[in-house]
């Protein structure tokens, strides 16, 4: 997400000093007037051309993201967000823009001058222009699909119950302060009672509707809340004001609302073009022209004794796109996102699955539980707390579809600020780390240094905190390790899990069988387009020890009549791969099988930007 935060500048010349200062990391540098090492002599300049006698002779601008987002683009491409910036905020003013990478979270330094180069007027020292730059700044973010910040009702927690309060102050949650959070997202996009009923039922909260009020039931809980007692913001007076201001927000900006409609449905049907479809964004409304003719009082009536899961029909079946998409992810598999994501699961005593490293956190196909603070939810939660986003990037990361987040500018604030746990991640160095160590095994082990990009877009790999590059199989019960040995510097490789296991195994159908000798060499190489696009068989040892595993994938798989091995570019390797192919010819000749070898075909500049390798 991206943040700002703004400053005077009296004195340009030390703010000068200090961004143009040497760094080891990459600096990107631009202005719209002069050289950006000039900034301060030609603000100066500026204030003495059109008189100006103003103290403030600029403004700054720190604009900068979180780690989990400062690796999306290039420095470039960040540098160009900050030029957007300051032409938005202030059009007509120099300004330079300076992007610093040094640390786990890039951020520009805006600096813009005080006057206008035109009419000499000043930027005013309000506290507006606080709230101006942090709109355009959100308005930037949403158009690159980064997250944004958004301020907190303040009305949140004024209901809580003092023991909830006291639980919140001590850094423990009550699932009454996940339920309120629930019920502020589904309130943020509903527009009638149907459709908020229907959002709070996918993420695990039953809202029951009556003629006068409101009650809320939270997961498995028999008891009861009153929506007074959740807050002024959810009861019926307050949600019916909500759905009016939300209708009408959707209303003033129709073309907005066509083009998720069309955009989100395109997704939907798998065509990604321009599709129309039938249904409305958000229930109702979308479809209503004239708001002021809306009964926004209006609800169906849920039986007191129907099961919580089972939603009558007309909610069951809601037009809105968010509920459609939010049942599309709930239907996700929590276990197939763990292992895709490298997040551990292990089995307690008992039998049950647990996350590892927060034993705590009891998990099933669709769902999980904290049994520390009660609190429980669906995989749309588990990705909220894994990536730190909100519930609507969650649902947009989950089904892969990130024109969801155009729903957000439309939606009324809301914040996503409990979480009921943390997911454990690897201790992995952060992309610059990563980036120069990646760079510094290939140079040293005979590779080209520009195909360290390409090697770190394999989600297989990773550095870790203390400099080993680890490749990790699909299965995650095999890696093989590199780091440099202190005493001769040389790199060494130490193999962790089961010895003899390769890094993929592919086996189809086929007579052929293409085998890689390290996953590097197969990563460098378009093998991973080949995987999944040509016939045949592919099989990527992790060294010379998974020999065995080869030997057993031929014995095992009479189809295979022909076996390519792919050389490595790295002439210092080929040597050794030679040799075994020599070895391992002499040991297939009385099973006619035909040996063949190739030199595997370098990644270009073009190919390295497409390479995502899904083993």
């Amino acid at each position: 997400m991206a943040t700002v935060k703004i400053d005077w500048v009296k004195k340009p010349e030390a703010l000068e000093n200090y961004l143009n200062k040497e760094r080891e990391a990459e600096m990107v540098r631009s202005s719209s007037h002069g050289l950006p090492e000039k900034a301060a002599e030609s603000i100066r300049l500026e204030h003495e051309r059109t008189k100006s006698k103003s103290k403030n002779l600029a403004l700054t601008i720190i604009q900068s993201w979180h780690p989990s987002e400062s690796n999306l683009f290039s420095p470039e491409k960040y540098n160009e967000m900050g030029q957007e910036l300051a032409k938005r905020l202030a059009p007509g003013h120099m300004a330079w823009v300076v992007t610093h990478t040094e640390k786990a979270h890039i951020h520009n330094h805006v600096v813009i001058c005080s006057v206008h180069s035109e009419t000499g007027k000043l930027l005013e020292n309000k506290k507006s222009l606080i709230f101006k730059t942090r709109e355009i700044n959100d308005n930037i973010a949403r158009e690159n699909g980064l997250s944004v910040l958004a301020p907190s009702i303040k009305s949140r927690e004024e209901k809580l119950p003092e023991r909830a309060k006291a639980m919140v102050a001590h850094g423990k949650r009550s699932w009454r302060y996940d339920l309120l959070q629930k019920a502020d997202f589904a309130r943020a996009a509903s527009t009638s009672f149907d459709e908020y009923v229907s959002i709070l039922g996918v993420l695990g909260v039953h809202a029951r509707i009556e003629n006068k009020g409101i009650s809320y039931l939270y997961g498995e809980r028999t008891k009861a809340i009153r929506g007074k007692n959740v807050g002024d913001n959810f009861t019926k007076e307050g949600l019916i004001k909500a759905f009016r201001e939300n209708d009408a927000r959707f209303t003033k900006q129709p073309d907005i609302r066509e083009r998720i409609q069309r955009e989100v449905g395109a997704i939907r049907s798998g065509s990604r073009g321009t599709v129309g479809v039938e249904g409305n964004l958000l229930s109702e409304s979308t479809s209503n022209t004239s708001v002021g003719a809306k009964d926004y009082g209006k609800f169906t009536k849920i039986d007191r004794r129907s099961p919580r899961d089972r939603l009558p029909w007309a909610l069951r079946n809601s037009d809105s796109i968010l509920h459609e998409e939010m049942k599309r992810a709930e239907a996700k598999s929590i276990f197939k996102y763990c292992e895709e994501n490298k997040i551990s699961l292990i089995q307690n005593q008992k039998g049950q699955t647990v996350l590892k490293g927060r034993e705590f956190i009891h998990v099933t196909e669709n769902g999980w539980k904290n049994t520390k603070n009660y609190t429980q939810g669906s995989i749309i939660e588990f990705v909220a707390y894994h990536h730190d986003v909100d519930f609507l990037r969650a649902i947009s990361k989950i089904n892969e579809n990130p024109r969801l987040m155009m729903l957000e500018p439309l939606m009324s604030e809301h914040k996503r600020t409990f979480r009921s746990f943390y997911v454990p991640t690897e201790q992995k160095a952060d992309s610059k780390k990563s980036k120069e160590f990646v760079s510094l095994f290939l140079k040293q082990n005979g590779y080209k240094e520009s195909q360290t990009e390409a090697l770190l877009k394999s989600d297989r790999m990773f550095v870790s905190k203390n400099n080993i590059i680890f490749f990790v199989n699909k299965k995650e019960d095999s890696a093989v390790g590199y780091s440099v040995d202190r005493e001769s510097g040389a790199w060494k490789s130490v193999r962790h899990g089961k010895p003899h296991e390769t890094f993929l195994a592919e086996i189809k159908q086929s007579k052929r069988l293409t085998v890689f000798h390290n996953p590097v060499d197969f990563i460098l190489s378009d093998a991973e387009r080949g995987s999944r696009g040509k016939k045949g068989s592919h099989l990527v040892m992790f060294d010379e020890k998974s020999n065995s595993a080869l030997l057993s994938t031929v014995a095992l798989n009479p189809q295979i009549r022909e076996v390519e091995f792919v050389f490595s570019r790295n002439e210092n390797l080929r040597q050794r791969q030679e040799l075994f192919v020599t070895n391992f010819r002499k040991a297939l000749t009385p099973f006619e099988i035909e040996v063949k070898t190739s030199v595997a075909p370098e990644v270009t500049k073009e190919r390295s930007r497409n390479i995502s390798l899904e083993l």
